[in-house]
């Protein structure tokens, strides 16, 4: 059996500790986008056009797979047409995403500190399981802020885009 799910579902397994099949369960991610996939979303917005070459890697590049602001970039590819420059990278940080991720933590000071922690390093180490201790960290996760890389052959957790990365640091008002 497949159940798809999300922090809530991520909770019932690793943090309630009641007893139940979810606990022989396994987890797996939901992979992230590929060129491929950036190619083929496209031709569902624009049938019959195609990106430039090297124009869906650019894409991955500026949103870090995000599907949200994949679908962005490519909804302001069609709208340019098929010479018109698009700047991904300007497309991503106008995107209110951050925005949505970041606010509420400046609602609580503890919450708001742990998220500048987290700001402060690309890479947060190791990759095990889909659930974290720390609820600023996994709330993000969730969220999609998180992407799980390998790197030397481990999984590692990294910021899914580094222009999320500055925007929630604006956002907090971090300092180096």
């Amino acid at each position: 059996m497949i159940v798809r799910g999300g922090e809530q579902l991520a909770e019932l397994r690793y943090e309630a500790g009641d007893v139940s099949l979810l606990n022989l369960a396994g987890a797996r991610l939901w992979p992230d986008l590929t060129e491929a996939d950036v190619d083929w979303l496209f031709d569902q917005y624009e049938t019959g056009a195609s990106l430039k070459a090297g124009e869906a890697a650019a894409i991955l590049r500026a949103t870090g797979g995000e599907p949200r602001l994949v679908a962005r970039c490519l909804r302001d590819r069609a709208d340019a047409g098929p010479d018109g420059p698009v700047d991904y990278e300007r497309v991503v940080a106008g995107h209110d995403i951050a925005t949505s991720w970041f606010v509420p933590f400046k609602r609580n000071n503890s919450d708001a500190a742990k998220a500048r922690r987290l700001l402060k390093e690309a890479d947060h180490g190791v990759y095990s399981a889909p659930w974290f201790s720390d609820a600023v960290k996994r709330r993000l996760f969730w969220k999609n802020a998180f992407a799980v890389r390998q790197v030397g052959g481990l999984a590692r957790l990294q910021w899914r885009y580094d222009a999320l990365r500055e925007a929630g640091r604006g956002i907090l008002e971090c300092e180096d």
